[in-house]
């Protein structure tokens, strides 16, 4: 019994020694190749830097131009809004006017105010506004698969109370 267990640490001592000089050699090819290794790794990794700095100036350039445009809507709102605030500067006066006017009569050569001009853009959503309301109406005028519709009969008195009986028309 004694000799089985000294035989099974002896082949247990063989098999750790062929482990630790299988993992010697193996650790002596990576430093080997090591420097081979890690000029690869590196290449790679410029290589993800590089498309995702691409990236990175792709979204810039996205964001560029989404400011732009808020920039431009937050010019026309403030164009908008000191448009209102010259009219609202301008109420007094033209109030004054109207009212001078009203009392002592228009006189030759006073000024007299203008009336909102609508842009082209509101020109025509109003007519397609207007297009869009009228299309059914004209639509039912015109088709020909309308049928006619009577009209109720109304039946008038002939004479009316206080007119002594005599007819009336």
């Amino acid at each position: 019994m004694a000799r089985t267990a000294a035989e099974q640490r002896e082949r247990g001592y063989g098999q750790a020694l062929r482990a630790a000089e299988s993992d010697i050699a193996r650790q002596q090819q990576m430093a080997q190749f090591a420097p081979q290794f890690e000029l690869q790794a590196r290449q790679q990794q410029a290589g993800l830097l590089g498309g995702l700095a691409g990236q990175q100036l792709q979204g810039l350039g996205l964001l560029g131009g989404i400011g732009a445009q808020q920039q431009a809507l937050q010019q026309r709102a403030i164009e908008a809004q000191r448009g209102e605030f010259a009219r609202a500067l301008a109420y007094p006066g033209q109030q004054l006017g109207l009212l001078g006017g009203a009392v002592f009569g228009m006189r030759p050569g006073t000024a007299q105010s203008t009336g909102y001009s609508p842009s082209s853009f509101e020109r025509l959503q109003a007519g397609l506004s207007a297009y869009q309301t009228a299309q059914p109406l004209f639509s039912n005028l015109f088709s020909s698969a309308q049928t006619p519709t009577q009209l109720p009969q109304v039946n008038l008195p002939t004479t009316l109370p206080g007119t002594g009986g005599y007819p009336i028309g």
